[in-house]
């Protein structure tokens, strides 16, 4: 009866000892996501890249430890408590970081949605704030990008506008949406050929969109090239028929060429649609 009695007791202190076990895992998965987070919005940097520089810490801490403890060179290479415990910690950083980069994403997305919506309201500065987060959670999002150089070319800042689409296409080169935005912002800064060579390509990946028939529109104007700027106009309003921005530039265009009474035509229906306020008429 006492042999069980010490038997039970042994068992419920092993139960005990897995049971804060557990809870020690738990709280160290929690703080460690938690302050990785932290600092990955603190320093805008990768969470990936706070677990790396954490586990490469704690590693190194463990190496540079062992030499001081004798009980390393003991028959039974046994390492002391406190060096387990370090080199557990560093082990345990590993599914830490794989969670992180799977958090990092959901939140990345929903930073990109925060930042649309400020964007999309004109808000420019406080949704490249958002833009900036996204990219810092995820910085292989090729859409955040996109959308920081959306930003900077509504703010006239056209040099972080090209620097962030080059970002974007060094993830996807053959974007057309970052092609086209450098396109803009170098054809603004009186880039012209740099302008036509990167509009070409986004009328070239994109030929159904028209915001790609918009730039090279805008940039073969400012060129001088009325003809293939009244081509890219045509197509434009294909793809837009009721954007006051593409009947003013055809307008502008047609004035260029001599042909009045079209150029007037298109200033009306521009009217036409600012009065609506935006809103398209019913198709017929």
């Amino acid at each position: 009866m006492q042999m069980e009695s010490v038997v039970v007791c042994q068992d419920m202190v092993r139960t005990k000892s897995f049971d804060l076990k557990q809870v020690f895992n738990v709280a160290y998965f929690s703080g460690s996501a938690a302050v990785t987070c932290l600092l990955s919005q603190s320093f805008c940097c990768p969470p990936i890249l706070v677990v790396a520089v954490a586990f490469f810490a704690l590693t190194v801490g463990s190496l540079l430890a062992v030499p001081q403890r004798k009980t390393f060179f003991s028959t039974d290479f046994e390492l002391p408590k406190f060096l387990q415990i370090l080199f557990r910690a560093s082990a345990l950083l590993i599914p830490v970081a794989i969670c992180e980069m799977y958090a990092a994403c959901l939140l990345a997305d929903a930073k990109l949605a925060e930042g649309n919506n400020f964007f999309n309201r004109g808000d420019y500065g406080t949704a490249i704030r958002s833009f900036k987060e996204a990219v810092a959670l995820n910085p292989h999002s090729t859409k955040s990008y996109v959308m920081l150089c959306n930003s900077h070319i509504h703010l006239n800042e056209d040099q972080k506008a090209i620097d962030n689409a080059d970002k974007a296409l060094e993830l996807e080169p053959m974007n057309s949406t970052a092609l086209g935005v450098r396109a803009w912002a170098l054809n603004r800064m009186g880039r012209r050929a740099e302008a036509m060579a990167a509009a070409l390509k986004a009328v070239e990946l994109a030929p159904y969109e028209g915001s790609s028939h918009h730039v090279m529109a805008k940039v073969c104007y400012d060129a001088g090239q009325y003809k293939a700027a009244l081509s890219a106009c045509d197509m434009l309003i294909q793809f837009h028929r009721y954007e006051v921005e593409a009947f003013e530039l055809r307008a502008d265009v047609l004035f260029k060429l001599c042909q009045n009474e079209e150029a007037k035509l298109d200033r009306n229906t521009a009217a036409e649609l600012r009065w609506l306020n935006g809103y398209a008429p019913p198709e017929r």
